[in-house]
């Protein structure tokens, strides 16, 4: 099981996209797969919590969409923000360091994808 806040997902996607477009053999991707599934989800839930509050503060434009507008932007940002800090369970283990330890990771990689990946510090010592 990991507990992460939905910030941690949003922040962890760009690096997990990396990590599932790089070819690895069959058990590594299976788990990788398993996981930005189940992120997927969290980051679609706060997606449409987004569109909610865009729903709640924005106006209607001319083009059908919406926009908050300068003076809404605080409470709405406010709102999203605490959205951001909701913690969710992520109903699978931490992905083993053995699955990625051949890919090529930046330092910025390295601390979004920390709590998804077993003993990633550990291991790189």
């Amino acid at each position: 099981m990991i507990k992460v806040t939905l910030l941690e997902i949003k922040s962890a996607e760009q690096a997990m996209q990396k990590i599932t477009s790089t070819p690895s053999d069959l058990k590594s991707a299976y788990w990788v797969s398993r996981l930005v599934k189940r992120l997927d989800s969290a980051v679609n839930d706060l997606e449409k919590g987004r569109v909610k509050l865009i729903d709640k503060y924005g106006k209607k434009d001319d083009k059908g969409g919406a926009q908050v507008p300068p003076e809404s932007l605080t409470s709405f940002n406010e709102e999203y923000m605490k959205l951001l800090q909701t913690e969710v369970e992520i109903d699978m283990p931490v992905i083993k360091f053995d699955y990625i330890k051949n890919l090529k990771f930046s330092a910025d990689d390295i601390l979004v994808l920390e709590k998804f990946v077993e003993k990633f510090i550990e291991e790189t010592k």
